[in-house]
Protein backbone atom coordinates (compact mmCIF):
# COMPACT_ATOMS: atom_id res chain seq x y z
CA UNK A 1 0.00 0.00 0.00
CA UNK A 2 1.20 3.54 -1.07
CA UNK A 3 1.04 6.46 1.19
CA UNK A 4 2.08 10.25 -0.33
CA UNK A 5 4.54 12.10 1.00
CA UNK A 6 3.05 15.58 2.89
CA UNK A 7 5.50 18.35 1.59
CA UNK A 8 4.51 21.65 3.64
CA UNK A 9 4.22 25.13 2.41
CA UNK A 10 7.29 26.21 4.25
CA UNK A 11 9.39 23.23 1.88
CA UNK A 12 7.29 24.65 -1.05
CA UNK A 13 8.15 28.04 -0.60
CA UNK A 14 12.00 27.45 0.45
CA UNK A 15 12.03 25.84 -3.33
CA UNK A 16 10.37 28.80 -4.51
CA UNK A 17 12.46 31.33 -2.83
CA UNK A 18 15.79 29.58 -3.67
CA UNK A 19 14.44 29.23 -7.48
CA UNK A 20 13.76 33.07 -7.60
CA UNK A 21 16.76 34.48 -6.05
CA UNK A 22 19.19 32.01 -8.20
CA UNK A 23 16.78 33.46 -11.31
CA UNK A 24 17.15 37.05 -10.25
CA UNK A 25 21.01 36.64 -9.95
CA UNK A 26 21.10 35.06 -12.92
CA UNK A 27 19.26 38.09 -14.97
CA UNK A 28 21.62 40.59 -12.73
CA UNK A 29 24.71 38.85 -14.00
CA UNK A 30 23.71 38.88 -17.49
CA UNK A 31 22.34 42.56 -17.28
CA UNK A 32 25.45 43.33 -15.92
CA UNK A 33 27.87 41.88 -18.54
CA UNK A 34 29.78 39.74 -16.02
CA UNK A 35 29.78 36.49 -18.14
CA UNK A 36 32.51 34.99 -16.31
CA UNK A 37 30.48 34.41 -13.32
CA UNK A 38 27.48 33.18 -15.21
CA UNK A 39 28.33 29.66 -15.75
CA UNK A 40 28.70 29.05 -12.32
CA UNK A 41 25.37 30.49 -11.51
CA UNK A 42 23.41 28.96 -13.96
CA UNK A 43 25.30 25.04 -12.55
CA UNK A 44 24.10 26.13 -9.22
CA UNK A 45 20.42 26.73 -10.60
CA UNK A 46 20.42 23.07 -11.93
CA UNK A 47 22.36 21.96 -8.77
CA UNK A 48 19.79 23.38 -6.40
CA UNK A 49 16.76 21.87 -8.59
CA UNK A 50 18.63 18.31 -9.41
CA UNK A 51 18.05 18.29 -5.72
CA UNK A 52 14.41 19.78 -4.84
CA UNK A 53 12.87 18.50 -7.50
CA UNK A 54 13.44 14.70 -6.63
CA UNK A 55 11.65 15.17 -3.19
CA UNK A 56 8.92 16.89 -4.61
CA UNK A 57 8.15 14.45 -6.99
CA UNK A 58 9.37 11.18 -5.63
CA UNK A 59 7.99 11.73 -1.76
CA UNK A 60 5.96 8.74 -0.53
CA UNK A 61 6.43 5.71 1.87
CA UNK A 62 5.40 2.53 1.36
CA UNK A 63 4.40 -0.38 2.95
CA UNK A 64 4.45 -4.30 1.82
CA UNK A 65 3.89 -8.01 3.43
CA UNK A 66 7.69 -7.52 5.11
CA UNK A 67 8.84 -4.27 5.58
CA UNK A 68 7.82 -0.32 5.27
CA UNK A 69 10.23 1.71 2.86
CA UNK A 70 10.43 5.03 2.51
CA UNK A 71 11.28 6.95 -0.81
CA UNK A 72 12.30 10.46 -0.36
CA UNK A 73 13.60 12.09 -3.26
CA UNK A 74 17.36 10.25 -4.15
CA UNK A 75 17.25 8.53 -0.37
CA UNK A 76 15.11 5.17 0.21
CA UNK A 77 15.19 3.57 3.90
CA UNK A 78 13.63 0.39 4.42
CA UNK A 79 12.43 -1.23 7.98
CA UNK A 80 11.16 -5.04 8.15
CA UNK A 81 7.89 -5.26 9.78
CA UNK A 82 9.26 -7.02 12.20
CA UNK A 83 11.88 -4.91 13.24
CA UNK A 84 9.63 -2.03 14.72
CA UNK A 85 8.93 -1.67 18.39
CA UNK A 86 7.06 1.94 18.06
CA UNK A 87 5.12 4.22 16.20
CA UNK A 88 4.51 7.56 17.17
CA UNK A 89 3.62 11.32 15.76
CA UNK A 90 6.56 13.72 16.28
CA UNK A 91 7.32 17.31 15.20
CA UNK A 92 10.86 16.49 15.84
CA UNK A 93 13.10 18.97 13.38
CA UNK A 94 15.75 16.51 12.88
CA UNK A 95 16.70 16.22 9.48
CA UNK A 96 15.02 13.30 8.03
CA UNK A 97 13.05 11.91 5.19
CA UNK A 98 10.08 14.40 5.63
CA UNK A 99 9.70 17.92 4.15
CA UNK A 100 6.91 18.52 6.79
CA UNK A 101 7.40 19.08 10.38
CA UNK A 102 3.89 17.15 10.78
CA UNK A 103 6.28 13.35 10.76
CA UNK A 104 5.92 10.05 12.13
CA UNK A 105 9.04 8.20 13.62
CA UNK A 106 8.94 4.06 13.41
CA UNK A 107 11.19 2.99 15.87
CA UNK A 108 13.36 -0.43 15.28
CA UNK A 109 15.65 -2.63 17.03
CA UNK A 110 18.30 -0.88 15.50
CA UNK A 111 17.23 1.63 13.54
CA UNK A 112 14.53 4.56 13.39
CA UNK A 113 12.32 6.22 10.41
CA UNK A 114 11.20 9.49 10.17
CA UNK A 115 8.56 10.72 7.29
CA UNK A 116 5.32 12.73 6.62
CA UNK A 117 2.76 11.47 4.70
CA UNK A 118 -0.65 12.82 4.00
CA UNK A 119 -2.45 10.45 5.77
CA UNK A 120 -0.83 10.04 9.14
CA UNK A 121 -3.86 8.20 10.75
CA UNK A 122 -4.63 5.72 7.89
CA UNK A 123 -0.57 5.00 7.15
CA UNK A 124 -0.45 4.54 11.42
CA UNK A 125 -3.20 2.21 11.28
CA UNK A 126 -2.42 0.44 8.07
CA UNK A 127 1.32 -0.55 9.88
CA UNK A 128 0.01 -1.60 12.95
CA UNK A 129 -2.56 -3.88 11.21
CA UNK A 130 0.63 -5.72 9.55
CA UNK A 131 2.50 -5.78 12.54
Amino acid sequence: MRFQGKIAAWFWGLVIFGSLMLLYTIWDIFQQGSWGELPAMILGFFLFHLLCIPILVCNYAEITEEKVIVHFGFFKESMELKEIREIYKTRNPISSTAASLDRIEIVGRRQSIICAVREREAFIQELKRRM
